[in-house]
């Protein structure tokens, strides 16, 4: 659960007068700033003790359950070696970009490249990985830039690297909110 300031979220009531008092019109005005599932409902009861009816919503998309998410997935990409006799050696990346490129990591034989994405509030979208050749890394933005017919699906998926290629793999997480972070 998250802990949320009420009075911080809360703007106020403001009231326009209807020609009766029954056709008056109340809104306030709530900022969901937190990082959270929400659930919201409203009542309210008059002075004289009535209670609301069922609460215009007008137009919005999801007015009682919604989520704000504006944190960036996270995510670990784990390459793995089979030598043989010495079994499985192991190197992971940890939610981040590398500027350099130091291809110290090698294999006689194939090495396989796997990916976890994590995100605390909402679901993963979609995890896409990005192999190339290129010696120097990439930047972000060049990440960003890429056609989207470059980027491959990495869900349940290993990508190989075969005895002499030389390759750096990059893999890209979106949540269902929008948010995206590069590994």
């Amino acid at each position: 659960a998250v802990a949320v300031d009420k009075e911080a979220m809360f703007g106020g009531w403001v009231t326009t007068e209807g020609e009766t008092p029954d056709e008056a019109v109340h809104t306030a005005a709530i900022t969901y700033e937190a990082d959270a599932n929400y659930t919201v409902s409203v009542s309210y009861t008059d002075k004289a003790g009535n209670h609301n009816t069922a609460v215009d919503a007008g137009d919005s998309a999801a007015p009682w359950e919604f989520t704000v998410d504006q944190t960036a997935p996270t995510g670990i990409v784990t390459a793995r070696r089979a030598e043989g006799s010495k079994g499985t050696q192991t190197v992971t990346w940890d939610n981040e970009l590398v500027d350099n490129l130091r291809f110290g990591f090698w294999s006689g034989k194939t090495i396989t490249v796997t990916g976890k994405a994590f995100d605390d509030t909402s679901p993963v979208a979609s995890i896409r990985y990005y192999k190339t050749s290129r010696r120097t890394a990439m930047t972000e933005r060049e990440l960003r830039n890429l056609a989207e017919e470059e980027w491959k699906d990495f869900r349940k998926k290993r990508v190989k690297i075969v005895p002499n290629e030389q390759a750096a793999v990059y893999v890209e997480i979106m949540d269902m909110a929008g948010n995206v972070s590069y590994i």
